[in-house]
């Protein structure tokens, strides 16, 4: 802050502490000897050292004792509240924070003192009292876009969802798309899925597909993805399920992706870490990054702890192509999904969806080929009748009466009790009339009214 003294200002606290001729009360070290030394500290990050000699200089000011030209109490108060911050000691810098801002309401030293504020008050657990903060620090050209964030940081924390999404949406309209940027999307996301604005998180997540390159917590995003497919699913939204659904990374392609991602933001810790001198906002970039760090962590466990990730999403797959007429793109992933997961959960719903898919298609070959491999697999399976049903339903309709009743008599002689059995039986009447076997026809017609 300015030149050095000849004489360091620690030798002159020996003499005002121990020196047996002079009395502490009739000397001072001068103020410009004092920030002298304030500033190598805190260029040496021994900022529990300088915290103590700024309180001495501001206890001085406020005495009445006039600053150094050129010095302002305001920049030294600042100063103060922005060391104690870095210390963590957020009590005191709120304190001081909250004494600047009754003299300074406007212009970038009022800004600045509003950024420690609402940052420590956010780091006391304080988010009520953050957010309007964090909303006046919005007005600001400079601190805008993190404003906006960390209000809506606070407002989440304080269970005051709508002031949360009002002001995502207002940073995501403004900011550029950078890694905070794709944070801030993926949390929108995450709020409008809990709110059930289900329209609102697609076109979210939309928007963030289109700029993938900046996303670092892919397996977060991996996770909102699943869920808002599920989301809209269960709403009777399968257009919309699917093309959730098809932004998801197997797991394989995923873990590749996000080591690269999780080293990028290793890299810009330990660069950020190793400067020198480190400002309010430097410092909670960090801690976002570490956050976002422990976040895609957790993410991962959480995937890495389901055995059946993949098989799932083909299944998901298969079963949304199915619903919206994909036939051929159903079987794609649902016969991925048998052939390289053949152990997996949705094993017999996956066999039963890709009989449908083919029969719906035409395919009826493959259906049959389906069909003996699901009955090989699992042969007590109970939905091995429905595949029947359906199988025997598209032979008829592609005129092979010969495997329509193949499948209809493997229904009816296998799960005599099952719940389609009676259909099946009258379909094998009806069969065995249309292709003139009359007698054969009566037992099946006697046996449906019996039955």
């Amino acid at each position: 802050l300015f030149p050095r003294s000849s004489r360091p200002v620690w030798a002159l606290c020996a003499v005002l502490a121990f020196g047996p001729t002079i009395h502490a009360a009739t000397i001072q070290v001068p103020m410009p000897q004092i920030l002298n030394e304030v500033d190598s500290l805190v260029k040496a990050k021994r900022l529990a050292e300088a915290a103590p000699l700024l309180n001495g200089v501001l206890d001085r000011a406020e005495k009445g004792e006039s600053l150094p030209q050129g010095v302002s109490l305001d920049n030294l108060q600042l100063l103060l509240a922005n060391t104690h911050f870095q210390l963590k000691d957020f009590p005191v810098a709120e304190t001081v924070a909250k004494k600047l801002l009754t003299r300074v309401s406007t212009g970038q030293i009022a800004a600045d003192a509003r950024l420690v504020l609402g940052l420590s008050l956010a780091l006391q657990n304080k988010f009520a009292e953050a957010v309007p903060v964090f909303g006046d620090l919005s007005e600001s050209t400079v601190y805008h876009d993190k404003a906006l964030m960390y209000r809506s940081m606070a407002a989440q924390q304080a269970g005051q969802m709508d002031i949360a999404i009002a002001a995502l949406n207002r940073l995501l309209a403004s900011a550029p798309h950078d890694q905070d940027w794709a944070a801030s999307a993926i949390t929108l996301i995450s709020l409008q899925l809990q709110q059930r604005n289900l329209d609102a998180a697609a076109k979210g997540l939309a928007l963030l597909r289109s700029n993938l390159k900046i996303v670092d917590n892919l397996a977060g995003l991996n996770t909102l993805s699943l869920q808002l497919g599920d989301a809209l699913l269960a709403a009777q939204d399968p257009a919309g399920a699917l093309a959730a659904y098809r932004t998801v990374f197997p797991r394989e392609e995923l873990l590749r992706l996000q080591e690269s991602r999780t080293k990028r933001m290793e890299a810009w810790l330990a660069r950020q870490k190793a400067l020198a001198n480190v400002s309010v906002t430097d410092a909670d970039a960090v801690r976002r990054v570490e956050a976002r760090i422990k976040a895609t962590t957790s993410a991962l466990d959480e995937i890495n702890k389901k055995a059946d990730y993949d098989s799932a999403l083909y299944y998901r797959l298969g079963h949304t192509f199915l619903l919206r007429g994909g036939n051929w793109e159903a079987a794609l992933a649902l016969e991925r999904l048998v052939t390289d997961y053949p152990n997996a959960e949705e094993k017999e719903r996956a066999y039963l969806e890709l009989v449908r898919a083919y029969a719906e298609s035409a395919r009826i070959d493959r259906m049959k080929d389906a069909l003996d491999r699901f009955t090989k697999a699992v042969p007590t399976s109970k939905l091995l009748p429905q595949a029947l049903y359906v199988a025997a339903q598209a032979a008829a309709d592609k005129g092979r009466s010969d495997l329509q009743l193949k499948f209809l008599d493997m229904g009816i002689t296998q799960f005599p009790t099952a719940e389609l059995t009676e259909y099946m039986i009258l379909m094998q009447a009806n069969a065995y009339f249309s292709a003139g076997r009359f007698a054969e026809a009566q037992a099946s017609a006697q046996k449906y009214v019996n039955t």
